[in-house]
């Protein structure tokens, strides 16, 4: 949960995107219907983008607090690019899952006419 909570409250749009993502993608390897890979690759880059959002926000937020403070170790602000990139992080892993999972369909093929 701390794994969340560092990459900040973008993360949490992320993370739906991201379930909605793998459900389109589980979708198209059940029924290889071609209008849900479709639906999931869009999906995909829509959770990246939001992912790169939160990730670029956070990092405006350790930058703006570290100005605010007047810190002297400003290598800190480091630290809090790593917990905004938590986010990301998310975002690829899931991209990569639904790759496979999209992967795993197509590899099924078509349904045949027996099958449909």
């Amino acid at each position: 949960m701390t794994f969340l909570a560092a990459a900040g409250p973008l993360v949490w749009p992320t993370l739906v995107l991201t379930a909605v993502t793998l459900w389109f993608s589980a979708m198209y390897a059940r029924s290889r219907e071609p209008r849900f890979a479709w639906t999931a690759a869009s999906l995909a880059v829509a959770t990246l983008l939001m992912a790169g959002l939160a990730a670029v926000t956070g990092f405006q937020w350790s930058v703006s607090a570290t100005d605010a403070a007047q810190l002297e170790d400003r290598w800190l602000v480091v630290l809090g690019l790593a917990e905004s990139l938590n986010g990301l992080v998310l975002a690829l892993f899931a991209c990569v899952a639904a790759a496979v999972i999209v992967a795993y369909g197509a590899y099924r093929g078509r349904p045949s006419a027996s099958e449909a």
